[in-house]
């Protein structure tokens, strides 16, 4: 046929011709382009970290901050679970000659020294409910399956204690921020839904993904919280989005076999993706220090660094105190809170080597702590073995969950996550 038998659309016919036929596409890539906006306008404004601080080695604890702080303020909140700060809580307090750790064999038993509660109001909250706890049992505590239940219940009120005083003080998680964000995708999801003209095989195939894509969300967040306590922010998020892209990928597997395939894969399903995964993102990263957040974490960094170098580097620090039986177990339990106990027991086995400390290795016995294997030849292996361990006999004591649908899991036993997180991962 010649040119021109046939008239050609008009400029505004045109216009109507693309719109009709990237409808999905502009329609989602809008709705994408404002969330993305407003997610970097609602960063800058109140997710941007407060600059840090110089780093430097610090040999004593922050004012105010007792051993499980520390550990709530550097994972920012209680994703972990909570148990390393519990075990850290519960050396302080043996330090303190309130509490008395008994390792049998490897079982631990916590037997309360001190039952009146005449100092309890100078404790840390934290440490004030576990010795309130222990005091209404009026029998010591084994950390074993038999006490799966009160070890639980133990952990979501030592828990409950920091969080509630500290809550918003050293972070603010931010979340509030995420709803019109959230608000905003569910907007432009029903928008593609509605004005996205599918074709009829289609419309199945996107329904089944959706609904598969809330479980692959959950399924990657939660695959997340396993690399919690092992790795950096960036670290984290890079894992939780490989986790999700699996699980993305798998959900549109099942929805392609459950619908039996389509003619034409739709452009929906990615750019709903997409939308969660933003979504996901700004969870991770809305919240921030504050600054007296941000003052506190550089100094339990110092102390880190101090605790985490062998002793002969130590001696070269200019106004290092002096090592001591007593700055070692002052300081253990903070050593345990912040995962670097076994450098610090071996720099005190170091130095009960040297002149200075023969004398004390031949008589040295913590008064607060009692084991069948203890040796002050070999503190590393004992003292600072059972201490590192405490955390995974508090876990393993938990109960197992008689069904999925209970909400909780075996390995956090109700008492991870929520309440405390922010700024950067806490409290998944």
């Amino acid at each position: 046929m010649p040119k021109g038998a046939i008239p050609a659309p008009s400029r505004e016919k045109q216009l109507q011709y693309f719109l009709s036929d990237y409808s999905a596409e502009l329609i989602g890539g809008a709705g994408l382009a404002v969330v993305l906006v407003y997610y970097l306008f609602a960063w800058w404004i109140v997710g941007r970290d407060p600059p840090r601080g110089v780093t430097f080695p610090r040999f004593k604890a922050p004012e105010g901050v007792s051993p499980a702080l520390a550990k709530y303020i550097l994972n920012r909140g209680f994703g972990d679970g909570g148990w390393v700060a519990l075990s850290a809580a519960c050396l302080n307090l043996a330090v303190k000659k309130r509490l008395r750790l008994e390792d049998d064999s490897g079982e631990v038993t916590l037997h309360l020294e001190d039952r009146t509660d005449a100092r309890d109001t100078r404790l840390p909250k934290g440490e004030a409910a576990l010795v309130s706890y222990l005091r209404g049992r009026s029998s010591p505590l084994p950390l074993n399956k038999d006490n799966g239940g009160s070890i639980k219940s133990l952990g979501t009120k030592f828990r409950n204690a920091i969080e509630k005083e500290n809550r918003d003080v050293f972070f603010k998680t931010n979340r509030v921020y995420l709803i019109p964000g959230i608000a905003l995708s569910i907007v432009t999801i029903f928008a593609l839904l509605v004005f996205g003209r599918l074709a009829p095989d289609q419309e199945g195939f996107v329904m089944v993904f959706l609904m598969l894509s809330i479980f692959a969300s959950v399924i990657a967040v939660n695959l997340g919280k396993v690399a919690f306590r092992f790795a950096s922010i960036q670290v984290r998020i890079a894992l939780v989005f490989g986790f999700f892209g699996l699980a993305m990928t798998g959900a549109a597997y099942g929805a392609f076999n459950i619908t039996g395939g389509v003619d034409t894969v739709p452009v929906l399903p990615f750019l709903a993706a997409t939308l969660v995964a933003l979504n996901i993102l700004f969870f991770f990263i809305i919240g921030a220090p504050t600054a007296l957040g941000r003052q506190t974490l550089d100094e339990i960094e110092g102390l880190k660094l101090y605790l985490s170098v062998a002793e002969k580097e130590r001696m070269n620090m200019a106004e290092a105190p002096d090592m001591s039986s007593g700055h070692f177990e002052e300081l253990l339990p903070y050593a345990v809170a912040l995962g670097v106990e076994k450098p610090w027991a071996k720099a005190f086995e170091g130095w009960l080597a040297t002149a200075a400390g023969a004398a004390v290795a031949s008589s040295y016995h913590p008064h607060w702590y009692s084991g069948d294997t203890f040796d002050a030849r070999h503190v590393s292996d004992t003292l600072g073995s059972t201490a590192s361990s405490m955390a995974g006999s508090f876990q393993s004591s938990l109960p197992v969950p008689k069904s999925s649908s209970s909400g909780s899991s075996g390995s956090s036993g109700g008492f991870s996550g929520g309440g405390g997180g922010g700024g950067g991962g806490g409290g998944w």
